[in-house]
């Protein structure tokens, strides 16, 4: 179960949450990015880098379809 904080109807991934949104998210952000770079060290370290945004952007999503949009997004 995913967990995350509800802040005025709005939610914002935590460091407890993020371990499932990591394991939701992870296979979708390696695809985008193998899709673009054709190279598997290199997807493996920008998906790190898709990651790690997101545990600092301290943004608040207005569903999990907002977070998927902001995830595929930078992973671009």
């Amino acid at each position: 179960n995913e967990r995350y904080i509800f802040i005025k109807d709005k939610m914002k991934v935590t460091t407890d949450g993020f371990e499932a949104t990591y394991n939701k998210y992870k296979n979708t952000v390696y695809s985008v990015i193998f899709n673009y770079v054709h190279n598997v060290d290199d997807t493996s370290d920008l998906s790190q880098d898709v990651f790690l945004k997101l545990l600092d952007c301290n943004k608040e999503f207005e569903s999990e379809e907002h977070l998927k949009a902001w995830i595929i997004k930078v992973s671009i």
